[in-house]
């Protein structure tokens, strides 16, 4: 059976050859001697009763119209068989996650779907974003190596942080102060009645090229490479980075809060002074203090998709910006609103760099730790635009995700990076110092 499996993987010849590298390591273990429930590395890494009952439960959360799908792992081939009798399925992708573990269980099963026409093989390495439909065989997938890391993160990300309420609260309680909606529209009703509307900005600074900028690292260590663009550009700050940027001597043009918490006016405490003619932009979310001492214009804005102040939008209409799960996405989404032809970005590292995961003159309030997740029970790390591994937070990683999204839909803006130290970003390259 194994050697028959094995050549019908030659019609993938690269991928035959990756799993055939390495012939060592652990081996497959039965308990009490049974063909099923295989473990590996001290994880089952396939069910030892009703496997084809798993794989339907898994199936059936797939949207009913999805015709092709990813299939991370392959387990005993069940999954990927009940997946090609699907009758909407067109395509299957399966994703090889470790070699030798693919070796072991291709030898050991049966796997009739190497016989499907529609069905393509590739390795985890060739993954970097969760396709819109997929499936996984999850023992498989924890107890694959390193190589299928980073999808282990990208899977739990999407089944805990994007797709469970429970995951998003837990994450987001480290910045956010939980208040009652019907006491914050009280509250910040006042000064939405008095203050600026935010779509009256919009379209201002057409054509330019603008700065967004947020409370990483960078912004203090390649500070440089934006202080020396000034004149030229236009500059969009989040509140947390205002402590660290005027720090490095730039008093942003505009600054955008959303943050819940009154903490967040000690992000500009003591700077008043400077701020006098810097718009902040803020959501009803941020608290009245906050708002109260800012010294500048203010100019209110509402989500696109948080519903919990309709009731005060629909008393006081007022323009809208992309929220998504971080201020880095408003501040990106003002620049968009605001009119930029070029946006680049400094501060949106979605890392730690050098042990920190803000530039320095941001204060305690913002300051996380990186490495391993209690929750998750993984070690988070992500890939930096210089090839690096960089610790990071599922909260930082789930953020550069929604980055990525909203630039995947401003396809005529072109993004550039002023720093090459933070996260990789899908669709953003790193500008060249030498032009």
């Amino acid at each position: 059976m194994g050697l028959e499996n094995l050549s019908k993987l030659d019609r993938f010849p690269e991928v035959a050859e990756w799993v055939r590298a390495d012939p060592s390591g652990p081996i497959l273990q039965f308990a009490d001697g049974s063909a099923r429930g295989p473990m590996y590395r001290g994880r089952r890494v396939v069910s030892a009763y009703g496997s084809s009952a798993e794989a339907a439960r898994r199936i059936s959360l797939l949207e009913e119209s999805a015709s092709n799908i990813t299939c991370f792992g392959v387990g005993d081939g069940t999954l990927i068989q009940q997946l090609l009798e699907r009758t909407q399925t067109k395509r299957v992708r399966v994703v090889l996650l470790e070699p030798h573990l693919s070796f072991l269980l291709l030898s050991h099963f049966e796997h009739t779907w190497l016989d499907a026409p529609n069905v393509d093989v590739t390795v985890a390495s060739g993954i970097r974003r969760l396709p819109h439909h997929f499936v996984e065989v999850l023992g498989e997938l924890h107890a694959a190596g390193d190589s299928a890391h980073h999808l282990r993160l990208e899977i739990y990300m999407y089944f805990f942080a994007f797709q469970s309420g429970a995951g998003s609260n837990f994450y987001a309680r480290g910045s956010r102060k939980k208040y009652d909606g019907a006491t914050r529209i009280k509250q910040v009703r006042p000064f939405i009645e008095k203050d600026g509307d935010v779509a009256h900005l919009f379209d201002k600074e057409r054509g330019k090229t603008m700065a967004v900028v947020g409370a990483g690292p960078s912004v203090t260590l390649r500070a440089e490479t934006l202080r020396k663009r000034r004149d030229n550009v236009c500059v969009v700050s989040t509140l947390s980075a205002l402590g660290s940027l005027v720090a490095e001597g730039i008093v942003p043009d505009y600054c955008v809060a959303l943050d819940s918490s009154p903490a967040l006016y000690n992000q500009f405490a003591g700077l008043e002074d400077r701020l006098l003619v810097t718009p902040l932009i803020y959501f009803p979310t941020v608290h009245p203090s906050v708002l109260k001492a800012w010294s500048g214009p203010r100019f209110a804005a509402y989500s696109k998709t948080d519903t919990t102040f309709a009731p005060l939008k629909a008393m006081l209409p007022r323009g809208e910006l992309d929220t998504d799960s971080s201020v880095s996405i408003s501040t990106a989404s003002l620049a968009l609103k605001l009119g930029a032809a070029r946006i680049l970005l400094l501060g949106v590292d979605f890392a730690h760099v050098d042990g920190q995961s803000h530039g320095k003159g941001a204060r305690p309030s913002v300051l996380e730790s990186p490495g391993f997740d209690s929750i998750s029970r993984l070690d988070w790390s992500t890939e930096s635009f210089r090839g690096e591994r960089l610790a990071t937070t599922p909260k930082l990683l789930i953020h550069c995700r929604a980055m990525e999204t909203l630039i995947e839909r401003a396809r005529d803006v072109e993004f550039l990076s002023l720093s090459e130290l933070g996260a990789r970003i899908d669709g953003v390259g790193v500008v060249d110092e030498t032009t």
